[in-house]
């Protein structure tokens, strides 16, 4: 069905798991009122044990086998097979289609040949069960897949500024004409200059945007100076401070670039922020975290 009607099995197969999960929890509860464990012939232990280790030669040996006719990767082939210990729905159905057909067979005198798969499958259920799951995690751990669903929001929140400036900053003294100003502009690949005071403190910012009315009036180029043109800046980025902060702080100013400081008790521009660069450096981080510590050693 997957394979000859892909969209029609997709929406079948959710019908079928919205009621699956009570008639689960009604055969389990049947099955389990007629099972007891203590009560159970030495030799069904026995079956039980060989049932599991015939099943885990063959969900190994398939699996490896099937991923390398494939051509799946050599993590697929190795440990895919230890995710596949769980049990549930076709042992199941089959084992409530034995006990109804072949019910009327007897092995011993108190046990017919259908209690005895039902008990077989369950004990062998009980038993997958429990050691299903760790061996999935072990599994997917060996595999190097674990803590490769990382989002970019997941980066952005364990990253801070100073992970993704560019350090070292051009900076316009506030006494600076304008029109040398408009010369930096054009000599250096910022549309971001951080404008210093006598101390070298940052007083605001210069943006090539806020300079665009000032082009058509070249005359007032020589008079006016950066501190009548520049946008005052309340705050600034520090290095320590949070990457989201930092992203929200530039989307609220409407800049792609920002300067930052050595530290929040600082005024001293220590390099930029450029929203260009950084979501480079998030892309190539999310890329690293996704790839995992495997992908990394090769």
């Amino acid at each position: 069905l997957i394979n000859v009607a892909p969209k029609r099995s997709r929406e079948m197969f959710s019908v079928v798991r919205s009621f699956a999960s009570p008639i689960y929890v009604i055969f389990f509860v049947f099955v389990g009122a007629r099972l007891t464990v203590s009560g159970m012939a030495w030799w069904l232990w026995i079956i039980v044990v060989v049932y599991v280790v015939f099943r885990t030669i063959g969900k190994t040996a398939g699996t490896w086998f099937g991923a390398r006719l494939s051509g799946a990767d050599d993590a697929v082939r190795k440990y895919a097979g230890l995710g596949l210990f769980a049990q549930g729905g076709i042992a199941v159905g089959l084992s409530i289609m034995a006990s109804t057909h072949l019910g009327n067979i007897r092995i011993t005198e108190n046990l017919a040949l259908g209690d005895m798969i039902i008990y077989t499958v369950t004990a062998t259920t009980l038993v997958v069960q429990i050691i299903g799951p760790p061996l999935v995690k072990l599994s997917v751990r060996l595999a190097g897949e674990i803590g490769r669903d990382v989002t970019e929001e997941d980066v952005i929140d364990d990253m801070t500024v100073g992970d993704v400036f560019s350090r070292g900053v051009v900076t316009v003294n506030e006494e600076a004409p304008v029109a040398a100003v408009l010369r930096m502009f054009s000599d250096h690949d910022h549309s971001v200059f951080p404008v210093v005071d006598a101390a070298g403190d940052i007083a605001g910012i210069i943006t090539l945007e806020g300079m665009k009315n000032l082009l058509s009036s070249q005359d007032s180029w020589q008079w006016l100076v950066a501190a009548d043109v520049m946008t005052p800046v309340e705050s600034v980025l520090a290095v320590s401070t949070p990457l989201k902060t930092a992203f929200d702080t530039l989307r609220s100013l409407g800049v792609d670039q920002i300067p930052v400081t050595a530290d929040e008790a600082s005024r001293r521009p220590a390099g930029i922020l450029d929203v260009r660069k950084a979501r480079i450096a998030l892309s190539e981080e999310l890329l690293h975290r996704r790839q995992g510590p495997s992908a990394a050693t090769a």
